[in-house]
């Protein structure tokens, strides 16, 4: 067994070891402590533990200790037994000092209630998570004291904290609403921390999901196990998933949820509803009252937000207890259904396989993929995302597939297998659609094991057209070409057949396969938006010339190689000062070495907007390739004219000095930069049919034709 193979296999059993030492530890421990630590099967499972430790300091690779480190020394000696291996309340920085919220300015966005218990350290914590980590938002803080226990402790220093009495939870909650201002109301119960972005990920459900009610966030013991992914509400309330891992795939994507506790958002209005119907609000049942009364008198949805975490300091049975009451007169005429099955849902499901995440601020191909999965999600389909090389990854494309209502399959361990792990998904997946050649070749044998599924192969660019251009580019002799631009084609084109749909980026591509014999091919473009009002800018308040790609994609490399050394020298013979701006992410040292007083490589920028709206001309030469450029429409969206090469214009139905200027050697490039560079009215023109041009390329256009292909 190789080294990293096994380290792979201590890491699984850690983790699996760990999560049933904190569960027998934790969830047994509130009835006796002994008898929790006394069990044979913890003492198995404590031996394990100790054994995987011993293990680990002699593994091939290093470990990150920073989250041992902070911890206590208890809970130090907890972790090394595998008991706090989960711990999550360390992530506190701001632990003393005066609680200051900044005052701000013009309209609020969230109003935050905070409801304070008898415990001051529960209360101190969770205020200052509160101020540590809503950042990004307008907003203002209010904390109802029904037992004056915060305004009569001196320890505490605050200032632009509004505190509210009242002789009970109603009236409290009045006089909140009165000295309130925001749109939203946000209500935090006692003892929870939140986490980073807690808020705009629950805002983020109201403009995405229609109808929306309520949003509640991931409460998760302190100890790493998971309270509640939502509630189900029938004759007894139950937490959705309490005492598993809240990493699990079940508990991972946005769904709607009976009753949400300890942390959530609604709109201010609703709230003011439901005080005015008198619906009776007691301290141990709030939300309840709150989700019920949205739900059948309002008739909005209640969802459940697992990217907004909230972490329960759990210092008692009490806490752990509150939902399992009898529900009673809280009964919904519509329990919700049972949570594994809710992944399964009425509508028709597609899956997409992709390598990675979309990252559509960094190439046109995720840029695609991103918006027909955005097509497919708006038309609700029940979508599904497997990235196959994505290893335990929950960053930012991960979190804006999820708030898309994207349902993400993700692998914790490098040798997960869709086919082993998700097999109960699979049997319910209606379309599977695959992009590009090396998934579409690696998932055939699967898709073979489930024949009700709709295999859809998106070829994104045809392999072996580009990889034969980029050949002949490199001078490889024409018999070895031919014979490894004919292995290519086989496979592409045997493939392409296989499949019941076959996606061509390009009208040329298509009828290229059809010529091969693959008669079930559909044209899927990019897709475009118009970018209104950026061209305000004019001709002569622009200036410098920009190209943008990512420079993991070797064309890219190549196109901007040949611009700054061979093509750029004859146009700064007539305009020395002419800058040129190499956009795009990853930028290899064959592109930052072009840097210099005229060569600009800023790398990765998140907004490159003011870059299309400020420079004159945008150039793509690109000399290998294939597939539609996404770069030229991405140009064309702002009507800032392109000069290209044939290969660059492939796809796009584009016409030499009309709507582009193609050029396809050194020095009519660079003839054509200088001839539109000095040219207004050319400008102009090709600015204004750039525009009729990425009009057929919207939303609105394309997505006829991909709901076409998923009947």
């Amino acid at each position: 067994m190789g080294s990293k193979k096994f380290t792979r296999k201590i890491d699984r059993l850690d983790r699996k070891v760990s999560i049933n030492l904190t569960q027998l530890y934790f969830v047994n421990s509130q009835k006796k402590v002994l008898t929790a630590i006394s069990s044979i099967y913890f003492i198995k499972m404590l031996l394990m533990r100790i054994c995987i430790v011993f293990i680990t300091l002699f593994r091939f690779n290093k470990i990150d200790f920073k989250n041992y480190k902070i911890l206590p020394f208890c809970k130090k000696i907890g972790r090394l037994f595998g008991i706090y291996k989960l711990y999550r309340t360390e992530c506190l920085t701001n632990k003393s000092g005066s609680l200051i919220v900044s005052e701000a300015e013009g309209d609020l966005e969230v109003s935050i209630l905070m409801i304070a218990s008898k415990d001051l350290k529960s209360v101190e914590k969770s205020l200052r998570s509160l101020i540590q980590e809503t950042t990004a938002l307008k907003y203002e803080l209010l904390v109802i004291d029904l037992f004056e226990e915060v305004l009569s402790d001196s320890r505490l220093k605050t200032k632009n904290i509004k505190f509210i009495k009242g002789s009970d939870l109603q009236s409290a909650l009045e006089n909140a609403l009165s000295l309130s201002s925001g749109k939203y109301v946000g209500i935090i119960e006692e003892g929870v921390i939140v986490t980073v972005d807690w808020l705009s990920n629950l805002l983020v459900v109201f403009s995405q999901m229609p109808n929306t009610g309520m949003v509640g966030a991931k409460i998760i013991y302190e100890y790493g196990l998971l309270k509640q992914a939502g509630g189900v509400l029938g004759e007894a309330v139950s937490n959705v998933g309490e005492f598993d891992d809240p990493d699990k795939f079940n508990y991972n994507f946005i769904r709607e949820s009976d009753c949400q506790s300890f942390l959530f958002l609604l709109q201010k209005k609703d709230l003011q509803k439901a005080l005015e119907d008198a619906v009776v609000f007691e301290t141990d049942s709030l939300s309840l009252s709150l989700s019920v009364f949205i739900k059948q008198s309002l008739k909005k949805k209640v969802y459940y937000q697992p990217l907004s975490i909230g972490i329960l300091l759990d210092k008692s049975s009490e806490s752990r207890n509150r939902l399992s009451k009898e529900a009673g007169v809280y009964t919904l005429s519509k329990p919700a259904t049972p949570y594994n099955d809710d992944v399964l849902v009425p509508n028709k499901s597609i899956l997409f396989i992709d390598p990675y995440y979309p990252t559509p601020d960094k190439d046109s191909g995720s840029r695609r993929l991103n918006e027909i999965i955005t097509i497919c999600a708006e038309a609700s389909f029940n979508v599904f995302f497997y990235g196959h090389k994505e290893i335990a990854n929950f960053g930012s494309y991960y979190q804006s597939l999820i708030n898309k209502g994207v349902k993400v399959v993700y692998k914790h361990f490098s040798d997960d297998t869709l086919e082993d792990d998700y097999k109960y998904i699979m049997n319910h997946i209606d379309f599977a659609w695959i992009s590009r050649l090396e998934m579409n070749e690696y998932y055939v044998n699967m898709l073979r094991a489930y024949p009700h599924i709709k295999w859809i192969n998106d070829t994104v660019d045809l392999h072996f057209l580009r990889e034969g251009r980029a050949w002949e580019q490199n001078n490889i002799s024409t018999n070895e070409l031919d014979e490894r631009i004919s292995q290519i084609r086989t496979i592409e084109v045997d493939l392409a057949k296989k499949a019941d749909v076959t996606i061509a980026i390009t009208q040329h591509e298509g009828e290229l396969l059809k010529s091969y014999g693959v008669n079930n091919t559909v044209v899927v473009p990019n897709i475009h938006f118009l970018k209104v009002g950026y061209r305000t800018t004019s001709f002569y308040d622009r200036a410098g010339i920009c190209f943008i790609g990512g420079y993991d994609h070797k064309p890219n490399v190549d196109a901007v190689v040949w611009l700054v050394n061979e093509i750029m020298p004859i146009v700064w013979k007539s305009l020395p000062d002419l800058i040129v701006h190499l956009l795009g992410s990853n930028p290899p040292k064959e592109v930052t070495s072009l840097q210099s007083r005229n060569v600009i490589v800023p790398g990765y920028i998140n907004d490159v907007s003011p870059y299309f709206e400020r420079n004159r001309v945008f150039v793509a030469p690109l000399r290998v390739g294939a597939g539609m450029k996404g770069k030229i429409g991405h140009s064309m969206e702002y009507g800032l004219p392109v000069i290209t090469t044939s290969i660059g214009a492939e796809g796009m139905d584009l016409t030499h000095n009309k709507n582009v200027l193609i050029a396809d050697n050194a020095k009519d490039f660079a003839n054509e930069i200088l001839r539109l560079y000095q040219n207004k009215n050319l400008w102009n023109d090709l600015s204004t049919n750039s525009l009729e041009i990425i009009k057929r390329y919207t939303p609105e256009n394309v997505s006829r034709t991909i709901l076409s292909i998923l009947k």
